[in-house]
């Protein structure tokens, strides 16, 4: 009668309202029957003494699971299995029993029985045992399975709190798993405390995004707006690759679910992540920014040794040739991001053959006053039109590029640029003493002026087209100190190293 079965989250979905699951949960009442024969025993006429054998078959497929690989199948599918059991009377209305079961959910169970009878023992005759109840096997009736919250060990032992976001969610929801949000503005609203995680499916923000498409450059429900942190420690997470969060609960969890085609975000008029306060964010394309990854202020989490900012696997570009953007800009901010795997532009073939390059309009990698500590590696640059690397106007911190051997950083304006820097700056490849590493110029390859910071550059080739008035390394008036090891300069259709007023 009323609800016989309750769940809390399904195998192999991880998530259940709001919570990240261990183990989900199961309470089932199972319909079936059973059936069986005995026999007494003559060795045992003096205790009643009776051996049973019999069969079963139970489930519940009255409820479905809604999530995760099962979606859709009974929440306790029908299972038989077989018992036997042994009656016995021992005294006067103390009756005994001794069963064991095994089936295909429960595995082996059995019980033993010791049972007051009110009124006498068992009957002890055949004509008496049809009028004998049937032994209900009651301790298998019920299928149960306790569920286990994941928790937070960073943050108390607290469970995590996730917010969910699906822009083919209807209707608009309350961020639950069940029932997402359809924008991440609404989830980032929602994301108050310190360690949420916001994580956003895919939905269908890929429309005509593949190139294969003839309108692929038409991204037609992107996910708009800026996510920007409101407390530490926070998550920016989309589907469609592994990402893994701590658990003190059961180990790692992955979040991010199976490899596939991960969420758009676009928004033409900003930043589509800002970083702060040690937020980790992984798995987006970002398609037709202003710009891609931005900055608010302190990029680690509070406190003595708080966390970085991070950032990994996230493609940023544009195919919009109207749109102006650009890669990752970091204003007057302090603190630490770390960025890996993120490749900024992209070159694509298109059906017909031809070579595609969807780059950024305007500086790749921008750091802008303040004192923060950059690091950029396992990712590629390719940007047709401006600098790889601006550094202008820092008062401290360090800025790291690090290229990957074989994977050039490309670009038709300067490839780095430092000006007006008290802070250092360093350019390396990813493995020391290999000049790998190509910046591959139209104008300066590297030019540095009015700093008075440290600029190192290890192990990088510098291919500078420039015609007059470009250098393969330009240093104008700069006080500080620029350190090269290993540099190969090649191609120069001009000067290969030029300083003038510099210390």
């Amino acid at each position: 009668m009323g609800s016989t079965g309750h769940t809390a989250g399904a195998p192999g979905n991880p998530f259940f309202q709001n919570f990240v699951m261990c183990q989900n949960g199961l309470d089932a009442a199972l319909a079936g029957t059973d059936l069986e024969v005995g026999l007494y025993i003559p060795g045992l006429a003096d205790w009643a003494g009776m051996i049973s054998v019999g069969g079963y078959a139970y489930g519940n497929s009255r409820y479905d699971w809604s999530a995760g690989p099962q979606a859709g199948e009974d929440i306790v599918p029908w299972f038989g299995g077989v018992y036997t059991r042994l009656d016995m009377t021992f005294i006067q209305n103390w009756d005994f029993s001794l069963q064991a079961n095994n089936d295909s959910y429960f595995d082996w169970t059995g019980f033993a029985r010791l049972t007051y009878r009110m009124g006498g023992s068992r009957r002890r005759n055949v004509p008496d045992q049809v009028e004998q109840p049937m032994m209900r096997n009651e301790h298998i009736v019920r299928a149960h399975q306790t569920p286990i919250v994941a928790l937070n060990h960073d943050n108390g032992n607290q469970p995590w709190r996730v917010i969910h976001v699906n822009n083919t969610a209807t209707p608009v929801g309350n961020g639950t798993a069940e029932a997402p949000f359809t924008n991440i503005v609404a989830a980032n609203a929602a994301a108050t405390n310190p360690y949420d995680i916001v994580v956003v499916a895919q939905g269908n923000s890929r429309v005509n995004l593949d190139p294969a498409s003839s309108a692929y450059g038409d991204i037609s429900n992107p996910y708009g707006g800026t996510f920007t942190p409101l407390a530490a420690n926070q998550y920016f997470i989309g589907q469609g690759a592994a990402f893994f969060i701590p658990t003190s609960t059961c180990g790692p969890i992955d979040i991010g679910g199976l490899a596939g085609p991960r969420p758009v975000l676009s928004n033409p008029t900003g930043a589509s992540i800002n970083l702060a306060g040690g937020l980790v964010t992984s798995n987006f394309d970002i398609v037709n920014s202003a710009i891609g990854i931005g900055s608010a202020g302190n990029l680690s989490a509070p406190g003595p040794g708080g966390r970085p900012s991070v950032a990994t696997d996230i493609d940023i570009y544009r195919t919009d040739p109207a749109a102006r953007t650009q890669g990752i800009v970091i204003n007057n901010a302090s603190g630490e991001a770390i960025f890996r795997d993120v490749n900024i532009g992209k070159q694509v073939t298109l059906p017909d053959g031809t070579v595609e390059n969807w780059t950024m309009t305007d500086g790749s990698i921008v750091v802008n006053g303040g004192a923060p500590v950059i690091d950029f590696a396992d990712g590629t640059i390719l940007n047709t039109q401006e600098n790889i690397l601006e550094v202008a106007n820092t008062l401290g911190g360090e800025v790291i590029l690090t290229a990957n051997p074989g994977q050039p950083f490309l670009e038709t304006g300067d490839g780095v640029l430092v000006s007006n820097a008290a802070g250092d700056v360093t350019v390396k490849n990813a493995v020391p003493g290999s000049p790998s590493m190509i910046i591959d110029s139209q104008q300066d390859g590297i030019r540095v002026v009015n700093s008075s910071g440290t600029q190192t550059f290890d192990d990088v080739v510098i291919v500078a087209a420039g015609g007059p008035g470009f250098a393969g390394v330009n240093l104008q008036n700069n006080p500080g100190t620029s350190n090269f090891n290993n540099l190969d300069i090649t191609t120069v259709n001009s000067i290969g190293f030029l300083a003038a007023n510099d210390n």
